[in-house]
């Protein structure tokens, strides 16, 4: 089968529908081991999302998917402490510094060298992109060294 990107259609109803009915039965294939799930620092993550993952991988796999890739989105908000996340030993949170922009550059082009569809980052580009961004707040910045 050839995987096309597109927009959904009309015609796409039947296999929607299909997938979210799917979706639906697999809730009732959870074991309380779903429920016990811990992350690699062996922190226990919420019960709610394995679920929730758990029950969409089986969804999209009964009708034939397999997983390529898997992408997460980590957030903390900006009012909470740092120092309520255990930090791995070996390693220190410190503010960014543009001091350090460089090598943040370099270290993110080597993290996604093999990434899908990524390129390294010129440092003109990454200057747009990041450091000289009116998004980019680097007193909210962190590195991880």
């Amino acid at each position: 089968m050839e995987l096309v990107w597109r927009s959904l259609t009309t015609a796409d109803i039947p296999a929607v529908t299909a997938l979210h009915t799917t979706a639906e039965a697999a809730d009732d294939l959870l074991s309380e081991e779903d429920f016990a799930e811990t992350d690699e620092a062996g922190q226990q993550l919420p019960s709610d999302a394995v679920a929730a993952v758990r029950r969409v991988h089986r969804a999209v796999e009964s009708l034939g998917f397999s997983a390529d890739r898997h992408f997460c989105d980590l957030e903390v908000a900006l009012g909470e402490s740092l120092a309520q996340v255990p930090i791995p030993h070996g390693y220190e949170i410190v503010p960014f510094s543009a001091t350090r922009a460089e090598e943040v550059r370099q270290v993110c082009n080597a993290a996604f060298a093999a990434h899908r569809g990524s390129a390294d980052r010129s440092p003109q580009e990454w200057a747009a992109s990041f450091t000289n961004s009116r998004r980019f707040v680097p007193e909210t910045s962190f590195l991880a060294l």
